[in-house]
Formats: C-alpha cells, structure tokens, sequence
C-alpha cells in the first residue's frame, strides 16, 4: 500500500442537486450539460455553520465532479465522459452516474420549482460514445418536438437537443484539495472505469487531525 501525508493550503467544494439537463455539440464536441444548484435546506447555506453562506456552486472550468443517484434512463448501458482534451475520464453504467470535468461554466437565472426565480451553475461536460437514447418515463418525459436526443453514436455525431429542468435528475459532488508540500511524487490509481461504483476501490483522502470545534476562526 502506498501512502504519504501532506499539509493543505487550499480546499474548496460543495454538493447539491441537478435540476437541469440537457445536451450541445460545439466545435464538434459532444457535451452534457447540467444545472447544479444548493438546496435551501443546504448545510452549506447556514453561516453558523460554514462562516460564510454557500448559495451557489463554486465549481469553475476544469475541476472534476462526480454524479450520483441519477434518475435519467437512457438506452445506452454506456455513458464516456471526456476531459477537456477530450481522453477518457471514466464509463458510467448506470444512469447519468460517472466522473466528469467541467468543460465550460456560466451562472443562470432560470425558475426552480419549489424555490422560485434564483441563479444556478451551469456547467458543460465532454462526452462520447453514448448509443440510442431513450429519455422517457413514467415520471419524466423527453418525448417533443423541441428536445430531441437521437443521433448520439459517436463524438461529434451533433446533439440535436436542448436542455430540460426538474426539481431533481440526480445529485453532484465536488472537492478540490491543493497540498502546501509534497516529500516526493506518488502515483494514485482512480478506477473510473465503472463509474462512480469503481471510485470505492480508488485512493482514499482522510483527515489526520480532527476538525476544530470549538474557538474556531475562519480567515
């Protein structure tokens, strides 16, 4: 087993809901894209908690996220998702669930049911290799004339859809951590190759000192 211990500098991250999805093809890139948004009853939210209330998502252009507990059937059993020079992140399997990094990022206002008018993130993700898409559901339908998802073979094929909104299509997950120092260069292995699945036989980050509790100041 390898391990080594470092001192961090720098750690950022949120976590939230999807409530807008939807493809583009730009440049012949394929992407997804998604509209990431913290629910009001967000620990993030509560100053006292947090010092400093998060209400909206500080991921930028080229961090890594994850997408778990996704609801979107889609015909294909394999989802690529792509980094933004476009080599293979990882293979979901299940759902919209799998790795990706962030390829574009602009900040939205657009209405959410149960919350109303607010600003939400929405991000653009390279993908690839997705088959037939079949969108439709008893709970959720892509079925129109305005949204199409056909035609999605391969990279650059051209995404004749849009992007469609929902109180919830899955959750997202992001943290980025920059160490003050390093003794020497590790290798890590990250098996992505199975979607979020594989990432709990992946390197583990754990904190060697507790979390202060009590006088604790935030700079």
């Amino acid at each position: 087993m390898i391990s080594e211990s470092n001192g961090v500098s720098i750690f950022s991250g949120d976590s939230g809901v999807i409530v807008g999805l939807g493809t583009t093809t730009a440049s012949n890139v394929d992407k997804f894209i998604f509209d990431l948004h913290i629910p009001l009853n967000s620990y993030l939210r509560d100053p006292n908690i947090v010092g400093t209330a998060v209400t909206l998502s500080q991921i930028s252009s080229g961090d890594y996220f994850i997408v778990y507990n996704s609801n979107v059937g889609v015909g294909s059993t394999r989802i690529e998702s792509r980094d933004t020079s476009n080599n293979l992140i990882g293979i979901g399997t299940v759902f919209f669930d799998n790795v990706y990094q962030v390829d574009g990022v602009s900040d939205v206002s657009r209405h959410v049911t149960g919350v109303g008018n607010t600003i939400i993130r929405r991000i653009q993700t390279r993908s690839a290799g997705i088959g037939t898409l079949n969108f439709s559901s008893d709970d959720i339908t892509f079925d129109s004339d305005v949204f199409t998802f056909d035609s999605l073979s391969a990279t650059g094929s051209g995404y004749t859809g849009g992007i469609t909104t929902s109180t919830y299509f899955g959750y997202y997950s992001w943290g980025k951590i920059v160490v003050s120092s390093r003794a020497e260069t590790s290798t890590y292995n990250s098996y992505r190759n199975n979607g979020v699945t594989g990432l709990t036989t992946s390197a583990i980050v754990r904190r060697t000192e507790d979390l202060k509790s009590s006088d604790y100041i935030v700079y």
